[in-house]
């Protein structure tokens, strides 16, 4: 199940990485035992960092079970 607290959290870009992420590639995926309590792609100055290192932002996830 997608969180709804995610948003669009866009994880790629089509184009330039110069511009924001507008595509939704990656995911978090978990068994059914457990229930995601949020999530986060990391935007701003984080993600500028981080797009130096990836193609792809990650998206940050916590879960309970």
């Amino acid at each position: 199940t997608r969180d709804p607290a995610a948003g669009a959290g866009c994880t790629h870009w089509s184009g330039d990485q110069a511009t924001d992420p507008d595509h939704r590639l990656d995911f978090v995926l978990a068994a059914a035992h457990l229930s995601p309590l949020s999530s986060v792609v990391p935007s701003g100055d984080e993600a500028a960092v981080l797009a130096d290192l990836s193609d792809h932002l990650p998206v940050v996830a916590r879960l309970t079970f």
